[in-house]
């Protein structure tokens, strides 16, 4: 009986192992490679200024702020160290689901732990230079630790959340929210059933709690009293949280955001509604709390009319837990008779599927003709008579467990393939990362361009690669201040005087120059947006399968002043 639990123990720590190094490495690969935009560019700046002294005005990010400055103020500051506590966070997003196995249990926190690793809203997140990724960590962690009884534990991490941005008030709206119609869904309940389905709220010191979480909110905050300016920026997010609702016309339309939700997290859908299901009539203690908490999530994204696609990240928590436990009482359901069975038709399962997916692409993104659309429909229809057929004879000749666990293998199969190739994507490790849901900002993809020009320009001119004087014209873009933070004679200027000629000016194409006689421009496409408004079913297919979308372009011009070419 020992060896037998401890090789299950010994499964354990290997499945998280794995989960860990999964994440990490979805997490991590690449993280500073691509350009940051403006909204990435903004906190990381305001963490670049601390780290030099000085004192910006800190906004809704202040943990995000402050933890960063140590790390530029230490290492330098380079687009990877920009994006490394809220990667550290996103990995460590793995090892949540050990606080709630008491109540899920051990392999439904096991699985868990596996979809927290390819989750591409999480990936993406943690591969972004804001907080929101430490206060989704925190906030877990912090209710973990309440329901298992550690209230220091559980303080210092509320600290955390707390100063994890403006996404962390979104998330304890929903999760308060949610709690509070548990607590009245619960009396309504007959006795028996509420003794049964009542999730136990433990009685804690939170004398230990409020100590610790206040301890830890002053100490990140003021950056161990070295900035004691930064926690002006919880007071910021809060603010900036509550004027979301009240911005008109800034947020992106229900139809992009159910769309969004459904193609990249089909799978956490199809098995959270079934875990919902079955987790309900076997009455789990946690199944009703996580569907009011999708629900909630759900209904104040939809009402917020700032709503943005990383909204979804509240959302994606519970019903990730749900999907955790469906997929364990489909497993506990399979057994190890007529294996042979099953593999044969979980195989024909994804051969047929993925034939008739790739005829459906064939027939919705080319111009064929008529025969040939003909052909694209029969090709789609087919195989899938053909499945049916191929399920009924198994079903009917052999055994209906085979042909039903074996379809349900195959198609585990593919929503696998398809979900860790979304996570890949997610990560911004695809060949379009401009074109990904989570981004947050339009990705600066002339950045490689226009620093090789000035690069070049710089050295021939005074020997260093960063020695020439920069003027940006009107354009307060933090993604260029970023770009240029090492150039000690960069301005910024709305206009620019007759007797001023400096050596490179930077404007947008709207914006020309009085004294243009004197430069040569080079015009550079700076940003690409995707453009998610306008897209048709078709487009929808195609950013599914290609990543290929409308991109809106914004331009900026490099004007070089004309004896710079003369050496």
């Amino acid at each position: 009986m020992e060896n037998t639990q401890t090789r299950k123990q010994q499964w354990q720590i290997l499945i998280y192992f794995v989960a860990f190094l999964l994440a990490a490495a979805l997490r991590f690969i690449r993280l500073g490679a691509l350009p940051m935009g403006d909204f990435e560019a903004g906190n990381a700046l305001q963490a670049l200024q601390l780290a030099n002294g000085g004192t910006p005005v800190i906004g809704g990010q202040p943990g995000y702020v402050v933890l960063t400055s140590f790390l530029f103020f230490t290492f330098g500051h380079s687009e990877f160290w920009a994006r490394l506590w809220p990667a550290l966070f996103g990995a460590g997003l793995i090892f949540t689901p050990l606080l709630f196995k008491r109540w899920i249990g051990e392999n439904a926190s096991l699985i868990l732990a596996l979809f927290f690793a390819i989750e591409p809203g999480f990936i993406a997140l943690s591969r972004t230079s804001t907080g929101t990724m430490i206060a989704l960590v925190g906030l877990l962690a912090a209710f973990g630790f309440l329901l298992n009884k550690k209230p220091v534990l559980a303080g210092i991490f509320t600290g955390i959340a707390l100063l994890g941005g403006v996404a962390i008030w979104a998330g304890l709206v929903g999760l308060g929210l949610s709690f509070l119609l548990f607590l009245l869904f619960q009396r309504r309940q007959k006795e028996h059933l509420r003794r049964k389905n009542f999730m136990i709220i433990p009685k804690l010191d939170w004398s230990s709690f409020l100590l610790s979480a206040s301890i830890t909110l002053v100490l990140i905050s003021t950056g161990f009293f070295f900035h004691s300016r930064a926690i002006s920026g919880l007071g910021t997010s809060l603010v900036d949280y509550f004027q979301s609702w009240f911005a008109k016309g800034t947020g992106v339309s229900i139809k992009v955001m159910v769309l969004a939700l459904i193609g990249e997290q089909f799978m956490a859908i199809l098995l959270g509604i079934w875990g919902a299901i079955r987790s309900w009539k076997l009455y789990k203690p946690i199944t009703l709390f996580m569907v009011l908490w999708v629900l909630v999530s759900t209904g104040l994204i939809f009402m917020n009319s700032s709503r943005q696609i990383v909204d979804w990240a509240w959302t994606l928590l519970p019903l990730w837990l749900l999907a955790a436990l469906g997929l364990e009482e489909l497993i506990k359901g399979f057994s190890r008779q007529t294996w042979i069975l099953k593999l044969f038709q979980s195989m024909a399962t994804v051969a047929l599927l993925v034939f008739s997916f790739l005829n459906f692409l064939s027939l919705v993104t080319t111009t064929n003709p008529v025969a040939s659309k003909t052909n694209a429909i029969l090709g789609i229809i087919l195989p899938m008579i053909l499945l049916v057929v191929i399920t009924i004879l198994i079903g009917w000749g052999w055994s209906p467990q085979a042909a039903s666990q074996g379809f349900l293998l195959g198609l585990g199969l593919i929503l696998v393939v398809v979900s860790f190739g979304t996570a890949w994507k997610g990560a911004g490790l695809g060949p379009r990362p401009e074109a990904e849901l989570w981004r947050s900002d339009g990705l600066p993809v002339g950045r490689d361009l226009l620093m090789n020009t000035v690069d070049n320009l710089s050295l021939w001119n005074t020997t260093q690669k960063n020695g020439i004087d920069i003027v940006l014209l009107n354009e307060k873009q933090s993604a260029l201040q970023w770009v240029f933070r090492d150039f000690t004679g960069l301005q910024e200027k709305d206009i620019i005087g007759d007797s001023e000629t400096p050596s490179l000016l930077i404007s947008s194409v709207n914006n020309p120059l009085t004294s243009a006689q004197l430069y040569r421009g080079q015009a550079i496409d700076w940003t690409a947006t995707p453009n998610f408004a306008s897209m048709t079913a078709k487009d929808w297919v195609d950013w599914f399968t290609f990543r290929e979308v409308p991109l809106t372009t914004n331009k900026l011009i490099l004007w070089a002043r004309n004896d710079l070419f003369k050496n």
